[in-house]
């Protein structure tokens, strides 16, 4: 990078265009749900980056993610949305986003 002072005006203005043209730093990319296994007690979610992340299902219940009334047999049939960005449970008719797993409940 330029040191900006004592430097004349033209040069000036192609340090200011140079820095303008620059690539911004990549953001960390948006994790996305690969694969998911649900059993009666939790949703356990493979994400892009490699993690693998388990939320109880009570506690999705417990914090109105999911209805009071759903059952674990019930978000066995799911369809990921947005290349993963959101799990959709038919026969519950509810979606999960992805990025409650990927951040934490905390994030909720």
């Amino acid at each position: 990078m330029t040191e900006l002072k004592n430097i004349n005006n033209e040069e000036l203005l192609q340090e200011l265009k140079n820095r303008i043209e620059r690539p911004l730093p990549q953001e960390k990319t948006e994790a996305k749900i690969t694969d998911l296994k649900i059993d009666q007690e939790k949703i356990t979610a493979q994400l892009n980056d490699g993690r693998e992340v388990s939320i109880p299902i009570s506690l999705l219940i417990k914090l109105e993610i999911l209805n009071l009334d759903t059952k674990p047999e019930q978000l066995e049939k799911y369809e990921l949305w947005g290349e993963g960005r959101t799990v959709f449970f038919p026969d519950t008719d509810e979606t999960l986003p992805t990025w409650i797993i990927a951040h934490g409940l905390n994030s909720c």
